[in-house]
């Protein structure tokens, strides 16, 4: 079922979250001691919107029902939290908690709970239902004008540590992306998980469904080289992305569209997608 969207709806504080989201990914990731911090200066959805069809609507994969409650036990013990290892294959991020707090009134010394003068209502029945849990397999094509700004520094460590720092600034455009993203809402404990598997050459959703079933790589033939392997899983969901570079200060000589730079910054981005969110990876949100 394919979706038809407004693209012209997408408004200035939906465009400022996400930059602001994005902010914050890049200032948290684990960066090589040549590069120094990165700032996001620019963030634009574009003019042309993704195609967008829901394949199927199925049970939850049995991969995110196993995803550990880490929220749920934040304030248990936090010296066994800090021991802890991190969930090998999902993070969690929550986005509102909501404590409450029960209380009883007492008489000086007797510990008998004394009545009020003029005793409240008793609250509504909370509902016995859970909220239903399903999974979401929704295929998405992208190839558009969404377009981002980054700027960082070049380090040069030697002949000693931060010996020269050159400013790096890169634009990315023209992104071409293509795969299916699964959302399984999990309504008994309040969370979605977000995964992404490769898009199958065929709309049959079937064949779709199957892929989250049992998730595997497409490594080919039993002879395929590692190598080869690594380079066909790279792009099979960020597809292309026009990258330009400029390294230096803009008063002084510039280097313009260093290949090897670019190559690098669209590695880090193609890896960041397997890693966080290529299946069995995935990420959970918790509302």
């Amino acid at each position: 079922m394919s979706i038809e969207l407004d693209w012209s709806t997408v408004d200035y504080e939906l465009t400022r979250s996400v930059h602001a989201f994005l902010s914050t990914a890049f200032a948290e990731s684990a960066l090589p001691d040549f590069v120094g911090p990165v700032s996001l200066d620019h963030f634009s959805f574009g003019s042309e919107h993704p195609d967008v069809q829901i394949l199927d609507i199925t049970d939850i994969d049995k991969t995110f029902l196993l995803a550990p409650d880490d929220l749920d036990d934040d304030n248990d013990d936090d010296d066994n939290d800090a021991l802890a290892p991190p969930p090998p294959r999902s993070r969690s991020h929550s986005h509102s908690h909501s404590y409450s707090r029960n209380t009883s009134q007492h008489s000086d010394g007797a510990g008998v709970p004394i009545a009020p003068a003029h005793p409240l209502p008793p609250p509504p029945p909370a509902s016995s239902a859970p909220s239903p849990s399903f999974q979401l397999l929704v295929r998405i094509s992208y190839s558009g004008n969404l377009s981002l700004a980054l700027s960082t520094s070049l380090k040069i460590n030697y002949p000693a540590p931060g010996f020269m720092s050159l400013p790096l600034q890169l634009s990315l455009t023209d992104l071409a992306f293509k795969g299916v993203l699964v959302v399984a809402f999990e309504g008994g404990k309040n969370r979605v998980h977000i995964s992404l598997v490769e898009a199958q050459d065929s709309d049959d959703a079937t064949a779709a469904a199957s892929s989250t079933d049992k998730p595997h790589l497409t490594t080919g033939a039993a002879t395929t080289t590692t190598a080869a392997k690594r380079a066909a899983n790279a792009t099979r969901f960020l597809k292309s992305a026009h990258i330009e570079s400029r390294v230096g200060n803009a008063d002084k000589h510039v280097l313009r569209n260093v290949g090897k730079v670019e190559k690098f910054v669209l590695d880090v981005a193609r890896t960041t997608l397997e890693n966080e969110l290529a299946f069995p990876n995935f990420q959970t949100i918790m509302f």
